[in-house]
C-alpha cells in the first residue's frame, strides 16, 4: 500500500487560512480583495494538488466520480468556483462581480 502525505496540498490550505484570516482584520478595501482572490487561488490549487497526490492510490477515481459530482452540483462550490474563474481568468474586479 502506498503511503501519500499532502504536504503540497497543506500548504495551499494553510494559504488560504492565512488569508481569511487577513481578510478579517484589514479595513482597506484594495487589501481585502487581493486578500480574497489569494484566498480563491489557495482554494483551487489545494484540491488540484490533492488530486494530483491521490489519484495515485488505488480506486481513487472511482471515489472521486462521485465527490466531483457532489462539487460541480453544489450550489455554494458553484459559487466560488465562478468568482475565482472571473476574477483570475477574466480580468474582473472582484467587487464588480457581486453588483
Amino acid at each position: 500500500m502506498m503511503h501519500i502525505y499532502p504536504y503540497k496540498a497543506k500548504r495551499f490550505i494553510r494559504e488560504a487560512n492565512a488569508s481569511l484570516c487577513r481578510m478579517e482584520k484589514t479595513d482597506d478595501i484594495d487589501e481585502l480583495k487581493r486578500f480574497f482572490v489569494s484566498f480563491l487561488n489557495a482554494s483551487r490549487f489545494s484540491t488540484q494538488q490533492l488530486l494530483t497526490d491521490y489519484s495515485k492510490l488505488n480506486n481513487f477515481n472511482d471515489w472521486w466520480v462521485g465527490k466531483g459530482q457532489f462539487l460541480g452540483n453544489n450550489n455554494v462550490c458553484k459559487f466560488f468556483n465562478k468568482i475565482r474563474n472571473d476574477v483570475t481568468k477574466g480580468g474582473e474586479d472582484v467587487l464588480d462581480i457581486f453588483y
